[in-house]
């Protein structure tokens, strides 16, 4: 089941859409005759080996390539269906999915996408037990790997076989993007993007809406309300997101809340629908239009606990951007007293003896959002806190044992990881992605609120995909 919003967007009839728009405020565009509309995500399969705690690159360009006619058939030609580069930080990504683009294409046969990438950045923690290039044995590191190559063609493939992707006019189509980085991370820490590109089914649906896949944890700034049906998404990653909502008369929000209004900070889950757009299916505030004036919030993994009073974090996402952090850095937190401990829970039940509530319940692996209420030494990545919310983590590993439907052990942890399981507790509003059951002994990625609990941890899973096999 999916968990409410902060936000009550009441039911799920009449959903409307979001599109990706360069202003916001737009209806979706017509698409033009002899044409349909191809839309694309994007995704992770997480990586074996070191820790990688951080990992962005740019998308710069996206090519769907036909497939060679007989004589005298017209070809189109390639299309290009992405209008700007798109910044994805892909270990945000393992449960989830981002969002690139969707353009119209001219019907005829396509057989491969050329994707293109530029400005990789990555942080890793090395316990392989020796150096790895520059990155000491039990070192964060923050590198700028090189690209082996910058562009390459990939065939699109429905399960394992490859297809010729057939474009009819008004017959949208889904790609997704799986950046696998077990593959594209060589040994000497250079990058090789290898990709796997897959039709998205159509076949999916909710309250009879159809729609290719969900699209979640979009986060950024909001302007242009419409309190009709949509708003503007400013992301950090450059994008800008017209974010349509239910269009149901009085879907109004939670009156402690204030409504939605400009430059409040968002969290928001999508889907993405057949004809490219998006709808909203939760808008979680994360931070009102005073509070983004007096203080900046960073969000990362915790990546070390070093006392009880201080711990590193690798950052994910700032808000407002901060000048001097950048996704991927190393931030050192200092909690020099008194300080308030929340949890996110985004409609989860939580089970009774949870506590999120001191730096004792801290650990890595966990994500968290961080509150600045100083720079320790004038550095931007040394800060002062007094106030942690505990966010979703998003965890790949092995199902190595099952206790009952509502709990099961994770194993084959990432190496960030000092215990070498976690419990997980599947609660109503747990989402299955393509699952039906908890898989046992097969490879799956759990986003839930991580705990630091006398043993091993505890995670409550929000939601649960299963991973393809050799992934771990």
């Amino acid at each position: 089941m999916r968990g409410r919003s902060l936000f009550n967007l009441g039911s799920y009839f009449g959903l409307a859409a979001l599109l990706l728009a360069c202003g916001g405020g737009n209806p979706p565009a017509t698409i033009p005759l002899g044409t349909s509309k191809v839309s694309l995500t994007i995704h992770d399969s997480p990586p074996s080996g070191v820790a990688v705690l951080s990992f962005q690159i740019s998308v710069t360009g996206v090519t769907l390539n036909p497939v060679a006619q007989g004589i005298g058939v017209p070809n189109s030609g390639p299309v290009s269906i992405l209008e700007a580069p798109v910044n994805v930080e892909l270990t945000q990504l393992v449960t989830d999915r981002a969002f690139l683009t969707a353009g119209s294409v001219p019907e005829g046969t396509y057989g491969t996408l050329t994707l293109t990438f530029a400005n990789p950045k990555l942080t890793i923690q090395n316990n392989s037990g020796s150096a790895i290039g520059s990155c000491a044995n039990a070192a964060i590191c923050e590198l700028t790997p090189n690209l082996v190559a910058a562009s390459a063609t990939y065939p699109i493939s429905q399960g394992l076989t490859s297809i010729s992707l057939t474009i009819s006019p008004n017959t949208p189509v889904g790609l997704d993007v799986d950046f696998d980085l077990t593959q594209s991370l060589q040994s000497d820490l250079t990058i090789a993007p290898f990709l796997t590109i897959t039709q998205l089914p159509s076949s999916l649906s909710l309250q009879d809406q159809p729609y290719f896949a969900e699209v979640d944890n979009l986060q950024g700034e909001v302007n242009n309300v419409n309190h009709v049906d949509r708003f503007t998404l400013f992301m950090n990653n450059g994008q800008a997101l017209t974010i349509f909502l239910n269009n149901t008369p009085g879907y109004g929000f939670t009156p402690d809340s204030g409504g939605l209004n400009d430059l409040q900070t968002v969290r928001t889950n999508t889907l993405l629908q057949l004809d490219g757009t998006l709808v909203a299916t939760g808008v979680y505030l994360l931070q009102t239009a005073d509070q983004a004036k007096q203080r900046a919030e960073i969000v990362g993994t915790v990546a070390s606990v070093d006392s009880p009073s201080q711990f590193h974090m690798v950052m994910h996402d700032a808000f407002p951007p901060i000048t001097g952090i950048q996704v991927g850095n190393v931030v050192s937190v200092t909690i020099p007293g008194p300080a308030t401990f929340n949890v996110a829970a985004d409609g989860l039940s939580l089970p009774s003896g949870l506590s999120f509530a001191s730096p004792s319940d801290l650990m890595p692996g966990q994500e968290v959002q961080v509150s600045i209420a100083g720079s320790a030494s004038g550095n931007a990545t040394e800060v002062i806190t007094d106030q942690i919310t505990l966010r979703m983590s998003q965890i790949a590993g092995t199902v190595s044992a099952t206790a009952n439907t509502s709990n099961f052990t994770l194993g084959n942890l990432p190496a960030l990881f000092t215990s070498t399981t976690i419990q997980t507790t599947v609660v109503p509003e747990t989402t299955l992605e393509n699952l039906t059951a908890i898989p046992l002994f097969q490879n799956v990625a759990v986003r839930g609120l991580l705990f630091n609990t006398t043993g091993s941890p505890t995670l409550v899973a929000g939601k649960i995909s299963q991973q393809p096999a050799g992934s771990m």
